[in-house]
């Protein structure tokens, strides 16, 4: 699933699961976070402005059961974070598709991207295919590959 082929998919507890495409999420009110990001040629940071659709948005257009507490987004290559909803859902927080004004590389996490600005750029989901919402945390909130 890259480029606008992605779909992704939203399941687990939720009120029904749904599906949305690359274009679809594109439509939808955008949002912006600035991010520290490491600079490999001068060893320093800079500050990368990523736009894409809020978690919060995204939120708002889904049912939740009454029981999700946590959101497990998962990438490829079966790399998954879970996080309590409300970090999930924290200022900031978005799936990204562009970081200065330019769509994500395959480097950078193309096509979409979470970010979690507490939660630090090196532990955010690339690729990211899926968005599962769980009763309880599994296996934990630590980022890792897992096969069910």
């Amino acid at each position: 699933m890259i480029g606008d082929s992605l779909q992704l998919r939203v399941w687990g507890r939720v009120r029904q699961e749904c599906e949305w495409s690359l274009e679809g999420l594109r439509v939808l009110p955008r949002s912006g976070s600035s991010i520290a990001v490491r600079d490999k040629a001068s060893r320093g940071r800079s500050l990368r402005d990523f736009t894409g659709v809020s978690t919060r948005e995204l939120l708002s257009r889904i049912e939740l059961a009454a029981d999700a507490a946590y959101a497990m987004v998962h990438g490829n290559d079966d790399y998954s974070i879970c996080l309590p909803l409300s970090r999930f859902a924290g200022a900031g927080a978005l799936l990204a598709d562009a970081c200065d004004s330019v769509t994500l590389n395959p480097e950078q996490g193309a096509p979409l991207r979470l970010l979690v600005p507490d939660v630090g750029l090196w532990n955010s989901v690339k690729c990211v295919r899926g968005i599962e919402f769980l009763a309880k945390p599994w296996p934990d909130f630590r980022p890792k590959k897992h096969s069910r």
